[in-house]
C-alpha cells in the first residue's frame, strides 16, 4: 500500500494534513486504513478501492464516525469485475460537501469542497479533486492518440458549460479577438506580417468588412496558430463592430453568448 503524506497547506496553528494511497482493494487492508485514521489526517484520499455498489461504506468508515466518506466506484460488468474506484475520507470539522463525480471506461473522478469557519484569516474553502486513470485507459473514444490531459480538458469544459461558465476555449478566443483588434488599429507596435495580413475585399459580401485578414502563406490544415484560430471568427464580424473603440469592442464581445463563437453559429454573428 504505497503512500505519501502532503505537507501542511497552511502555516497557521491548525494545519490541514492529507494522506494519499493507491490501495488496490481497500477491503483487504481495513486494518491499515484504521491505523492511518488513527494518525489524525484531516483528509484521506484513496484510489483503486475496488469497491462496488454492493459494498457498504463500513469498509471505509469502520465502526466510528470520525470521517465523512465520499466514493465513486468503478462501473463493473461481465468483462470488468474489479478494479478502479476512488474514495475520500474527510473530517466532519471541515464541513465537506460533494461537488461532482465522473466515471467512464477506465477513469473515475471525485470532487469535494471543504469549508472553514468564517473567522479564518486565509482561504474560506478548498476544492479537492481525486482522479484515477487505469493504465489501460485509452479515452472515451478508445483512440490511443487521445491524451489523458485532453480528456480532462473535455470534462472541465462540459462542467463549465453545464454551470453556464465560459470554457477555456471561449476565453482564449475572446483574448485572441481583443489582441487582433488592438493590433489592427495600431495599439500594439510589432511586425505582424508573419502572423496575418489585411485582405481588403474586391467585392461586397454579406457580413463583410474592409479589415478582413488572411494568412501570409499557406499552412497545413493541422497547423494551429493565432491567426488560424481566429481568422474565420474575425472575418464575419460586422463592420461597425471591428471599427469600434477597444472598450466598446470588448464590452460587445463579452455580451455575446458563448454559442456565438462555435463554428456552427459564425454566420449568425
Amino acid at each position: 500500500m504505497p503512500s505519501f503524506a502532503s505537507k501542511p497547506l497552511f502555516s497557521e496553528s491548525k494545519n490541514i494534513e492529507l494522506f494519499y494511497s493507491n490501495s488496490r482493494s481497500i477491503k483487504r487492508k481495513t486494518h491499515l486504513l484504521s491505523f492511518i485514521k488513527s494518525l489524525g489526517y484531516h483528509v484521506i484520499l484513496l484510489s483503486e478501492t475496488w469497491l462496488t455498489s454492493d459494498d457498504a461504506d463500513a469498509f471505509l468508515m469502520g465502526s466510528l464516525g470520525d470521517y465523512v466518506a465520499f466514493r465513486k466506484d468503478r462501473i463493473t460488468n461481465a468483462e470488468i469485475t474489479r478494479g478502479g474506484g476512488v474514495a475520500i475520507l474527510c473530517s466532519p470539522l471541515l464541513n465537506p460537501i460533494l461537488f461532482a463525480t465522473f466515471s467512464s471506461d477506465g477513469i473515475e473522478c471525485l470532487v469535494i469542497d471543504i469549508h472553514f469557519p468564517s473567522n479564518r484569516k486565509t482561504l474560506s474553502s478548498i476544492r479537492i479533486c481525486l482522479i484515477y486513470r487505469s493504465p489501460s485507459y485509452l479515452g472515451v473514444t478508445m483512440q490511443s492518440s487521445l491524451k489523458f490531459n485532453d480528456h480532462i480538458s473535455r470534462i472541465v469544459s462540459k462542467a463549465r458549460a453545464k454551470l453556464s461558465l465560459p470554457t477555456l476555449e471561449h476565453r482564449r478566443l475572446i483574448s485572441d479577438l481583443l489582441f487582433l483588434h488592438r493590433s489592427i488599429h495600431g495599439f500594439y507596435s510589432y511586425d505582424h506580417t508573419n502572423l496575418f495580413k489585411l485582405s481588403p475585399l474586391g467585392r461586397n459580401l454579406r457580413r463583410s468588412h474592409p479589415l478582413r485578414i488572411g494568412l501570409p502563406y499557406a499552412l497545413p490544415k493541422s497547423h494551429s496558430t493565432f491567426a488560424t484560430r481566429i481568422i474565420d471568427r474575425w472575418n464575419v464580424l460586422p463592420a461597425d463592430f471591428v471599427n469600434s473603440s477597444p472598450i466598446f469592442f470588448r464590452s460587445h464581445l463579452l455580451s455575446l453568448p458563448s454559442i456565438s463563437f462555435t463554428s456552427d453559429s459564425l454566420l449568425r454573428l
